[in-house]
């Protein structure tokens, strides 16, 4: 590669975005639907945030598939919804977003929405088990393996990496920090 001249650095001019904003409840009313489509979201955060790791876990406890908080409870117990799951997305140029999203009988709505905020409010004020910290970051950790099946998928992380700012060792050292999570945490 030393014979390709260098190109010149482009600097990305994002818009600021404005974070100050009011809650709200919007309705899209579709008289012909046997379904409440609910979503619900907020800013999510920047990638070089220090919680990042523990962002990341909060997130596979909350909304981890068949393993997730939301799941377990929303769907399982309550049977309130078939799907719902959910993100907190940390970005590297930009706040990501955290979302939930579920689908239920429309005469459930109210108490699917009231159960999903519950959810969250409890992954507010309560700790998380010892058991549903060590099983969160198992997930994490048996997930990552799929990601770099390839020197190209290796080489696209460090162009990547490269590109966002981050460093190289970016993906080592979420692994370290994924490890160190505690439940104070």
């Amino acid at each position: 590669f030393r014979d390709i001249p260098a190109g010149t650095a482009h600097e990305l001019q994002l818009p600021q975005v404005e974070y100050t904003f009011e809650p709200s409840i919007n309705f899209a009313s579709k008289s012909d639907a046997q379904q409440s489509y609910i979503r619900i979201g907020h800013i999510g955060g920047k990638r070089d945030n220090p919680d990042y790791a523990a962002l990341q876990l909060m997130n596979e406890i909350l909304s981890g598939g068949f393993s997730g908080r939301l799941l377990q409870v929303i769907r399982t117990d309550l049977g309130l919804a078939y799907s719902v799951g959910g993100g907190y997305q940390s970005l590297p140029l930009y706040d990501g977003t955290f979302f939930v999203t579920l689908s239920t009988a429309n005469e459930n709505t109210a108490q699917a929405v009231e159960a999903t905020i519950g959810e969250i409010r409890r992954l507010q004020t309560e700790r998380v088990t010892p058991k549903e910290l060590e099983d969160g970051k198992e997930r994490i950790l048996n997930s990552l393996v799929f990601r770099y099946t390839s020197r190209g998928a290796v080489l696209n992380e460090r162009v990547n990496n490269e590109y966002l700012g981050l460093p190289a060792d970016a993906f080592n050292k979420y692994i370290e920090e994924l490890q160190k999570v505690t439940i104070e945490d």
